[in-house]
């Protein structure tokens, strides 16, 4: 049983009907519309973004009309003067106006019209049609698309649609998707939802409602093949995934489909598919997701306003950005995973069975200046990895009441700063719970020895500690052999490490030069420092105002 995804956007479409947001308006001016996420099936059925099901098998419509060569082809028809034929099991007869028809000679090609009413229309619609290779994208990774979509339109599966988000795209009721339900198209096309935890099959699949709009959709009888249906669940929470481990028994997935949740907007500076990528840390966490699985992200609106960053994570987090047309390749019985995976016209093939790229890090620096994000950019980085030590090399608060242990503050404490003490939980609120922390100034033993992600943040902060300690403000005796010592262990470690290595660091070079002799020294040592980070690092990236600079190797 082939399976394709003919749609990739949010509920309510992109760019969203109306809207005037930079990232919507961008995307009008280069002609890039994308319907709600679909994912359809060569056995005649097709998933919505609110996680209905529908199915041919059983159309409710009088005046439907259509034949087929096999038990998996349908006809069904939306408007009593709308007609198809078709010549193989995968045509299907469907028509949205009365003054409207549509004919096939496969189920892969198809022509639709649109009455003179619709045609002033400003709603997106979407036409099923699998987009080029210069597919549109939910954000402006994508490449500009000469595809429309028709909201309304049958698809070339057979699959009679049910009522779903595709209906009313930008309408104020798309963001509400209906949890969990489950509908066949046996009653004229109306969504029957079934509770969490029911399953049901059409045909040879089965499908499991996991609860919050996710679908576990497998081959009947098989362990092996498995794809996870959440366009719309953002953060994957315990209950789902402890479900979902529970069903699968230990076998990897052979598919995830990822979307953000539309139910909160995200923090400033926050990327939506961050959570998408964190969903992909507790599977991976679980072992749900293995080398052979396929991670694909869907329904990416007008919300994901750093196009550039979101390009630069992807490889990362060993996922890709989903085109319409995509083919997750074959859904059937078998223990592995099925081989011979299909990109869509424009994707890279990728290596091996498994057709998502593993994830791939090295050693990453971050540069920019204070505000300006890179903090955060670095921790989304490293957003999909299961194991990750935040390593904090910045001063840490001591509140009035608490004893440092020590007659001086070191050079990891800093006392009685509010400002410092609020900034600092701002990092710490920021991260996943499931990551580690070390707070220390001795890096390179970390760096040396742990084969977890590592996140140091931050360079600067590394080195105003290690100045500090070597006696450089009070032009201490052999200060300047003591920092050599400590930056040369810094790059040999560095250069050493082969687990993967995100760092921040400061970019103080660009400002008025500094009033102060030891302003001066720190931001001379720390721009030298960061050029001999840069040379050995694999990729190298500044942020400015929130938007990446992709810095070339």
């Amino acid at each position: 049983m082939r399976l394709t995804l003919s749609a990739t956007g949010p509920a309510e479409g992109f760019p969203v009907a109306g809207c005037p947001c930079a990232v919507c308006s961008r995307a009008r001016r280069h002609g890039i519309r994308v319907g709600p996420a679909r994912l359809e099936s060569s056995g005649g059925w097709a998933v919505m973004v609110d996680a209905s099901v529908a199915s041919a098998a059983s159309a409710g419509s009088a005046a439907s009309a259509g034949s087929a060569a096999s038990a998996g082809s349908a006809a069904s028809a939306r408007s009593a003067a709308s007609a198809r034929s078709a010549a193989s099991a995968r045509s299907a007869a469907s028509a949205r106006s009365a003054a409207s028809a549509r004919s096939a000679a496969s189920a892969r090609s198809a022509a639709s019209a649109r009455s003179a009413a619709s045609a002033g229309s400003g709603a997106l619609r979407d036409s099923g049609a699998p987009q080029e290779s210069g597919a549109a994208h939910e954000s402006d990774v994508a490449r500009k698309s000469g595809a429309a979509h028709e909201s309304g339109s049958a698809h070339e599966s057979g699959a009679a649609v049910g009522p779903s988000a595709a209906d009313g795209v930008g309408d104020a009721g798309a963001d509400d998707p209906v949890a969990g339900a489950l509908s066949a198209a046996d009653d004229g096309g109306q969504a029957e939802p079934v509770p969490d935890g029911v399953e049901r099959r059409i045909g040879e699949t089965r499908f499991r409602s996991l609860g919050g709009g996710v679908l576990l959709i497998e081959a009947a009888g098989s362990s092996g093949n498995g794809v996870l249906w959440a366009p719309q669940a953002g953060d994957l929470d315990d209950r789902i995934l402890d479900a979902l481990d529970t069903a699968r028994s230990g076998n990897p997935l052979h598919t995830v489909i990822l979307g953000p949740s539309n139910a909160t907007p995200p923090d400033a500076g926050e990327m939506p598919s961050v959570a998408c990528a964190r969903s992909l840390a507790r599977l991976r966490a679980r072992r749900l997701v293995g080398e052979h699985t396929r991670a694909l992200l869907v329904g990416l609106g007008h919300r994901e306003t750093h196009p550039a960053r979101l390009e630069a994570c992807l490889p990362v987090w060993g996922a890709e950005l989903a085109r319409a047309g995509t083919v997750l390749g074959e859904l059937s019985p078998g223990p592995e995973p099925s081989p011979g995976l299909e990109p869509s016209p424009g994707l890279e093939p990728s290596p091996g069975p498994g057709p998502s790229p593993a994830p791939r890090v090295g050693r990453v620096l971050v540069l920019g200046g204070s505000g300006s994000g890179k903090s955060a950019f670095a921790e989304q980085m490293l957003s999909a990895a299961p194991e990750v030590v935040y390593l904090a090399t910045g001063p840490k608060p001591v509140a009035d009441d608490e004893e440092s242990g020590a007659d001086e503050p070191g050079p990891t404490e800093h006392p009685e700063d509010d400002e410092w003490a609020a900034r600092v939980l701002k990092h710490q609120q920021r991260r996943p719970d499931w990551w580690g922390t070390l707070e220390t100034i001795d890096v390179t033993q970390p760096l040396a020895s742990d084969g977890r992600a590592i996140l140091l943040d931050s360079v600067g902060t590394w080195l105003s500690g290690v100045l500090d300690r070597c006696g450089a403000w009070d032009d201490r005796p052999g200060w300047k052999d003591a920092l050599d010592a400590e930056i040369g262990a810094l790059l040999s470690a560095w250069r050493e490490r082969r687990a993967p290595l995100v760092a921040v660091s400061d970019e103080v070079g660009w400002s008025i030069v500094p009033s102060t002799e030891s302003g001066r020294l720190f931001r001379d040592q720390l721009g030298r420092l960061n050029a001999r980070l840069a040379d050995a690092s694999e990729e190298v990236h500044v942020i400015v105002a929130g938007r990446l600079l992709r810095t070339d190797a």
